[in-house]
């Protein structure tokens, strides 16, 4: 669901503006721009024709996100199905008032800048957040990049392997997994194995992680061992200044 793309870090500095040209590009179409009374302005045909037209096309396919996200947050999956419908209602309306007023000559020369600004910024943020959606899936370059970037995120500060210990990447790629393209790796440390990922190509020139898993203690343990393990993690956090309710949480 694209309304997602709100939640991510990235994509929110794109949806807060797209959200406000969106919603006030509309009101300022009715209310906006009059000129005094008996006062009108010709407009050359260029404006006439595309202005309305570009109008429409931004505040559809941006207030297919800004209404599903809104309508979603206020009712749930109910109201995002109608998310689309409502955008095509606003801008169909929004787009006919424009052509009227550009029509009859009762706009400012601010209005149509406003307008023409308004609507290039609306489609290039709609095009940056699905940039934005496109790029959140590249791992990386190659099949061993991408599994490469998973287990440098993965081991970024790590408590329980330091950077001093030996690290290998084995490549565990299985006939069934190279038939659909796909490759399979293992991060092992010393002789256990930690993390295991699998990749997927992405389009053509680009990998994409489709499967992570990890093993804090190594794979194939005993619950006994890995209990083990964890207490003496605890005892080496308490000697290094841990509270001793530490063990409790």
């Amino acid at each position: 669901m694209l309304h997602l793309l709100g939640f991510s870090k990235e994509s929110t500095f794109v949806l807060n503006p797209l959200m406000g040209i969106a919603l006030l590009l509309p009101v300022y179409t009715v209310l906006g721009g009059w000129p005094p009374t008996g006062d009108r302005r010709q407009v050359r045909l260029l404006w006439l024709l595309t202005l309305p037209t570009l109008v429409f096309v931004a505040l559809w396919l941006a207030g297919g996100i800004v209404w599903s996200l809104l309508l979603w947050l206020q009712s749930g999956d109910a109201g995002y199905s109608f998310g689309k419908l409502v955008a095509g209602v606003v801008a169909t309306f929004t787009s006919s008032i424009l052509f009227v007023r550009l029509a009859t000559g009762r706009v400012t020369r601010r209005y149509l800048r406003l307008h023409a600004w308004g609507t290039g910024l609306c489609i290039g943020l709609f095009g940056a957040m699905h940039f934005l959606h496109f790029a959140e899936g590249i791992d990386g370059w190659t099949a061993q990049g991408a599994a490469e970037n998973q287990f440098a995120h993965y081991m970024k500060g790590s408590e329980f392997y330091p950077a001093r210990l030996p690290r290998r990447i084995a490549d565990e790629t299985t006939p069934s997994l190279a038939a659909h393209n796909g490759k399979a790796f293992a991060l092992c440390i010393g002789s256990l194995r930690v993390h295991e990922i699998r990749v997927m190509p992405y389009y053509r020139w680009w990998w994409s992680v489709s499967y992570s898993r990890n093993f804090p203690f190594g794979e194939g343990l005993s619950t006994a061992e890995q209990l083990r393990r964890f207490e003496e993690l605890l005892k080496k956090k308490r000697r290094m200044g841990w509270p001793s309710s530490a063990t409790h949480q």
